[in-house]
């Protein structure tokens, strides 16, 4: 449970360094993530790679708005360094709101492992609905799409959420960041 549920300017700094070092770090993976759309059923096992810094900065940071405010920076960041511009805020919207309102349904408490999971696995669904429009998926057998959102919703509970949850866990135990929430 969060002792103090009010942002401070602590709260608003960490939260920005994290998402602008995590922005820069993904800007090679946005000409990688660019170019596998070309190989969408390889693509699909890389689900989750791509928010789980946003379930990250929302799992460190426990406070209302940390996951969409972490995944429009993150997303702000590589406006100028990539082919994508401005769409990059669609991004950021289509990722980071969902997961920001699955924080929300638990009031940013409770996380555990199954939870986390859930959400990585539910966002790897939407950004997998987003891919079946852009790159044309509709011509693909219906047993081919139950693979590809299956898939979708095992490596996006995976990547973005068990290695979200792992690698913030790793973070804490360092007393780097302090925590203002009990333990679980």
């Amino acid at each position: 449970m969060n002792k103090n549920k009010k942002w401070s300017t602590h709260d608003i700094m960490i939260t920005a360094m994290l998402s602008i070092a995590l922005g820069v770090l993904y800007i090679p993976l946005t000409y990688f993530a660019g170019w596998s759309t070309n190989f969408p059923f390889l693509d699909i096992y890389l689900t989750g790679t791509y928010y789980f810094p946003i379930v990250m900065v929302g799992y460190l940071i426990r406070k209302k708005g940390s996951a969409l405010f972490a995944a429009v920076i993150i997303f702000l960041i590589q406006i100028p360094f990539t082919p994508y511009g401005v769409l990059m805020l669609y991004f950021a919207l289509l990722l980071g709101l969902p997961i920001e309102i699955m924080f929300i349904i638990k009031k940013y408490n409770n996380l555990k492992l199954w939870y986390i999971m859930l959400i990585g696995g539910i966002v790897g669904i939407l950004g997998s609905i987003n891919r079946y429009f852009v790159i044309g998926l509709g011509v693909v057998s219906i047993p081919l799409l139950i693979y590809y959102f299956t898939i979708s919703f095992v490596c996006g509970s995976i990547w973005g959420g068990a290695l979200a949850k792992f690698l913030s866990d790793k973070i804490l135990k360092t007393g780097v960041l302090h925590k203002n929430w009990e333990e679980e």
